[in-house]
């Protein structure tokens, strides 16, 4: 039988998530995890074609599997697992308190978007965001805003709050603003 080297098999995980394949993807992932080859492109490949399925379950399993196998979570890692209900998705923070782990906008990008009305979490997430250093970016405030659509205040604070980080609010800002004031005023 033709034996598949690690690279040959994330191709193959990274295809069946452009098809909707996860469970195929999953069975690749199986057949590296087995003797203990399975990296962490691996684990996210795999996650990432959950993610695509809606299959956040299983992913979040995953996610444990990765840190069980002493492997690193990385911001891809949080991003694939963040299409868990807020709750997960905003735990998924603690795996960022390793040095090696790198904190990135997108990272919280992902998160951020998985707090729809939750408008606590997403200032709280702001704000892990400023004192981890990490410059908040339009996409950034555009999901705040978008988390925070039945508190009008807040989302016309966020605007406001995108003006003094010198960010350009775009359409998806001001739809997103105008939505939270029409639910707001409801």
């Amino acid at each position: 039988s033709l034996k598949l080297g690690n690279m040959a098999h994330n191709a193959a995980i990274t295809a069946c998530e452009r098809a909707s394949g996860w469970v195929m993807a999953l069975g690749l992932l199986e057949r590296l995890r087995k003797p203990q080859r399975a990296s962490a492109v691996s684990y996210n490949s795999a996650m990432s074609a959950l993610q695509q399925g809606s299959q956040w379950r299983p992913g979040l399993q995953l996610l444990d599997l990765l840190l069980q196998a002493g492997l690193q979570a990385s911001p891809v890692t949080v991003g694939a697992a963040s299409l868990a209900p807020w709750r997960r998705a905003f735990a998924a923070l603690a795996n960022f308190g390793d040095p090696e782990v790198e904190d990135n906008a997108i990272a919280f990008n992902a998160i951020l978007s998985s707090c729809d009305a939750r408008p606590s979490f997403v200032v709280e997430l702001l704000r892990s965001m400023q004192k981890r250093k990490v410059r908040a970016t339009v996409i950034s405030y555009n999901s705040a805003i978008t988390a925070c659509k039945k508190s009008w205040k807040l989302s016309v604070h966020l605007l406001e709050d995108m003006q003094h980080a010198q960010l350009l609010p775009d359409a998806v800002s001001f739809n997103s603003g105008i939505t939270a004031s029409e639910t707001g005023a409801n």
